[in-house]
């Protein structure tokens, strides 16, 4: 998926390779974390023809973002809904643990990314740049 996604520009096979690859990983994580096609959106957008394509899975809880151009991983973080589509800070989750640990790394460290965050987004009313600063005694 990795590679795919990698080289999926220009390249319409690897892009389907990439796009299916990467919906099924989602698709897995949802079921590990217990969600279903009912309460979680799996989705891909292909985007034009220099480009991997994006899947994404975005639940009540979490938003996770696959990108064949993303060198930092796989991009996970907290949201208030499925409406909200800022939520807090990116977290990522890096293609090397997600090669050793597969779905079920990926489904814990999303699990974590939402517990952990969860309240942070400007939906609740406060974007993590003013937690940040709080913590750090600034206004």
């Amino acid at each position: 998926m990795i590679q795919a996604g990698k080289n999926a520009p220009y390249n319409s096979t690897n892009k389907r390779v990439f796009q299916n690859a990467s919906l099924r990983l989602l698709r897995t994580v949802r079921d590990m974390l217990g969600l279903t096609p009912d309460n979680c959106r799996v989705s891909y957008n292909a985007g034009g023809i220099a480009v991997s394509g994006e899947s994404t899975l975005h639940s009540d809880n979490v938003y996770i973002q696959v990108s064949g151009f993303s060198d930092m991983g796989v991009m996970v973080r907290a949201v208030s809904g499925q409406k909200d589509y800022t939520g807090a800070g990116n977290r990522y989750y890096r293609f090397t643990d997600l090669i050793a640990s597969g779905p079920a790394g990926l489904a814990t460290f999303a699990e974590y990314v939402a517990s952990v965050d969860h309240g942070c987004s400007p939906c609740y009313g406060k974007a993590p740049r003013s937690l940040l600063l709080e913590s750090l005694g600034g206004k």
